[in-house]
């Protein structure tokens, strides 16, 4: 069965990603939060989560045409599941929180070791909501 997506930065409802990426393919969109540590990466202009024991907020999705969203969204994340340490995000599966169930979600999580983020400036977002921080 496919899984939903975990999403918390631009492919969220209303930024520029999820209008390039996802318009027309979202079937179910619901408020969702997840552990980890959630940064904005300044010189990119868009959030890093990586493992961590903070809340992060975001948004769980379902999509049609799952095989192709999948693509374009690796693509978008620079993610190569036969390079996993050179790409800059790394797809994994991890558990979700919706309002009344846990369930397990896809989640682009940032790859600090990657070459692609060797010089990222990482500003810490101390409430785990990059929507927040964004509309500051």
């Amino acid at each position: 069965m496919e899984k939903p997506f975990f999403v918390y930065g631009s492919l969220m409802q209303g930024f520029w990603n999820e209008e390039k990426y996802l318009k027309g393919k979202v079937v179910r969109r619901v408020p969702g939060k997840t552990n980890g540590r959630l940064y904005h990466i300044e010189n990119k202009g868009f959030p890093a989560l990586i493992e961590g024991p903070e809340t992060v907020y975001g948004e769980v999705i379902w999509v049609k045409d799952f095989k192709e969203v999948v693509c374009e969204l690796d693509h978008m994340e620079s993610f190569s599941e036969a390079k996993k340490q050179k790409s800059q995000y790394v797809r994994v599966v991890q558990p979700v929180m919706m309002e009344d169930q846990e369930i397990e979600a896809y989640i682009y999580r940032y790859n600090p070791g990657a070459d692609l983020n060797r010089e990222d400036q990482l500003y810490p977002i101390p409430n785990g909501a990059w929507r927040k921080f964004m509309n500051k």
